[in-house]
């Protein structure tokens, strides 16, 4: 059995289950405070590519993925 990949990304919020009808992954806000209730959510196609997804950019390469150098660049100012 393949070992399972954790997610490492610091901006990783939630990641949908496979029992859920959207497939998404919520990171971190770029931006608090606007007045509005909202979620930084990337909806995928299908359960498979919100894996593959993960499996690539929050679970290893996360300082690549582009979500997180937005996120990354606004904390740093």
């Amino acid at each position: 059995m393949r070992k399972k990949k954790e997610v490492i990304c610091p901006y990783c919020v939630t990641i949908s289950r496979y029992d859920k009808s959207y497939a998404t992954i919520t990171c971190a806000d770029i931006e608090n405070n606007l007045g509005f209730e909202m979620r930084n959510q990337l909806v995928f196609a299908n359960h498979e590519e919100k894996k593959n997804y993960k499996e690539l950019f929050c679970a290893d390469m996360y300082d690549t993925c582009p979500y997180y150098k937005a996120i990354y660049q606004r904390a740093q100012k």
